[in-house]
């Protein structure tokens, strides 16, 4: 029997890398608990570059959780990234 596909968490957050802090809007699909999952984040072109190149990053979410992600794909001149979320802190 298959899964009932749930819709995906979608929100607004703070994208962190190195010592920048960017404002962007997000869709996460995974479990609830954002243990895990992937996603697409939407924001300023040269900020999501920017995230694209150095990789790790973190989604501070509205509701004050903070997701380690890897950013794992950019589009040169797109505004929409894509992310994994991390399972770990480590290297961060």
């Amino acid at each position: 029997m298959p899964k009932a596909k749930r819709d995906p968490f979608v929100g607004t957050a703070v994208l962190s890398f190195r010592r920048s802090k960017e404002p962007i809007a997000f869709s996460i699909d995974g479990d609830r608990t954002l243990a895990q999952g992937k996603g697409s984040m939407t924001g300023d072109i040269e900020q999501l570059r920017a995230a694209f190149r150095e990789g790790a990053a973190e989604l501070a979410l509205e509701d004050g959780r903070v997701l380690p992600i890897m950013v794992v794909a950019h589009s040169e001149g797109a505004d929409t990234a894509y992310f994994e979320i991390r399972a770990t802190r480590r290297g961060y």
